[in-house]
């Protein structure tokens, strides 16, 4: 085909065959034979940061890398460009907690579009500056270069973890338990006071919106816990939990039971499904970007382990489910009815996506 006609076709392969690959089918694709320099590589693909050597006989290194692209990402409209600034970095920061480690470096590279002012771009940075400036991260390069379309925002940081803390998704056993470091479901619920304009009183409407554009990193909390002994796996929670057991299940081999009456929701995203018919445990499950820690803890520490975080952080954690060995995800509703949960969440590639 030529011209017109065959681009089409092309971009209609493309869609269609990502659309059925799905996100993480198209991670699985590219991470088979992609180490061609094994020494010093601890970790690759799949995981929330890749893991290496860096000649430090206590720590490993830890790099991550998160892109936001207006239109998939955000709404420029919708949120500030300080608060903008914030988010791009503490999704970083995010990952390199859910290993149990430090963040030390950040870079960022954008895409400029010509509409955006030098104002906006000193804002957007005033954001990040501020929790890098909380969290003693650097800001050490990047690059910048023109876009003929929309904002877009990837920064990488680079981190270490004790040897002895690493935490990975892999490692969860039968028997263990599950536990979440807040409530689920805030950010959801704070995309949907934005996109709607719903009418929703304070302090819900402020809570809300703040857990979307503002999430917390859970920076200190990750280390501590890796720290803790008896946390077997661990993730953060970007895609939603209805997404992001089931990497802990798979890279681990077993399955989990999710208890829903156990999911901690806040009285704000109550307050917001009541008054505008939303279906929380869908918003708690897939909707995304809560950014908590979800990880697994061997039944003979959960105790120890709730007290001293709760001692060193004045939170709780909640306590979700446990480790089964089903090698499927079952959610028990408050009657006591079992179902099989199919991998929900967002997914880039897959009009499934739920966020």
């Amino acid at each position: 085909m030529r011209g017109s006609e065959g681009n089409e076709f092309i971009e209609k392969w493309y869609v269609m065959n990502l659309q059925q690959l799905g996100e993480f089918g198209f991670i699985d694709r590219i991470k088979t034979n992609s180490i061609f320099r094994p020494q010093g590589v601890i970790k690759g693909i799949d995981d929330d940061c890749a893991v290496f050597e860096i000649g430090d006989a206590e720590h490993y290194g830890l790099l991550t890398i998160d892109a936001l692209v207006e239109g998939v990402h955000f709404i420029r409209d919708l949120i500030s460009p300080a608060d903008l600034g914030y988010k791009s970095l503490a999704v970083n920061l995010s990952d390199i907690a859910a290993m149990g480690g430090q963040p030390l470096d950040a870079y960022v590279s954008l895409a400029i579009p010509s509409s955006l002012s030098v104002e906006y771009l000193d804002e957007f940075y005033a954001g990040l500056y501020d929790l890098a400036d909380r969290h003693n991260v650097n800001v050490l390069g990047g690059d910048t270069t023109r876009s003929k379309g929309d904002f877009f925002v990837a920064i990488a940081v680079f981190g270490q973890v004790k040897k002895s803390n690493v935490c990975y998704r892999h490692g969860a056993k039968p028997g263990d338990l599950i536990f979440v470091t807040g409530t689920l479901g805030d950010s959801a619920g704070g995309l949907e006071v934005l996109l709607n304009t719903l009418n929703l009183q304070e302090p819900y409407r402020s809570q809300l919106v703040a857990a979307h554009v503002r999430p917390k990193a859970f920076a200190a909390e990750g280390p501590f816990l890796a720290a803790c002994g008896g946390v077997t796996s661990m993730i953060d929670v970007s895609d939603g939990i209805g997404s992001d057991i089931f990497h802990i299940c798979r890279q681990s081999h077993v399955g989990a039971k999710i208890r829903q009456q156990n999911i901690p929701l806040s009285e704000a995203l109550l307050h917001l499904g009541q008054k505008y018919a939303r279906d929380t445990l869908d918003l708690a499950l897939n909707g995304g970007e809560d950014y908590r820690l979800l990880f697994t803890v061997t039944p003979e520490r959960n105790k120890a382990i709730e007290e001293s975080y709760r001692d060193r952080f004045g939170e709780s954690l909640f306590l979700i489910g446990e480790i089964s060995d089903s090698g499927k995800v079952i959610l028990v509703s408050d009657d006591g009815q079992e179902k099989i949960l199919q991998q929900g969440g967002w997914d880039h590639f897959s009009r499934k996506s739920t966020s």
